[in-house]
């Protein structure tokens, strides 16, 4: 994840405001945002201890990266 996708403080404490404030449940659908976290941090990851999901991880799923 680069800066700047990083909200900071200000704009996270909007944010949380505003859905706090609606008078509807919010939803967010972060799939796609989360899948790409994964999958930057598997090919950045300097050993598998420093990855959020492993090889061993992915076996045990019986699953490839794309598909996690």
């Amino acid at each position: 994840m680069s800066p700047s996708q990083i909200l900071d403080d200000e704009q996270r404490a909007q944010w949380i405001q505003w859905m706090k404030s609606t008078p509807n449940t919010v939803f967010l659908d972060l799939t796609s945002h989360i899948q790409q976290m994964v999958a930057q941090n598997y090919h950045d990851a300097e050993s598998d201890e420093d990855r959020w999901i492993t090889q061993d991880h992915l076996h045990f799923v019986d699953m490839t990266l794309e598909e996690y």
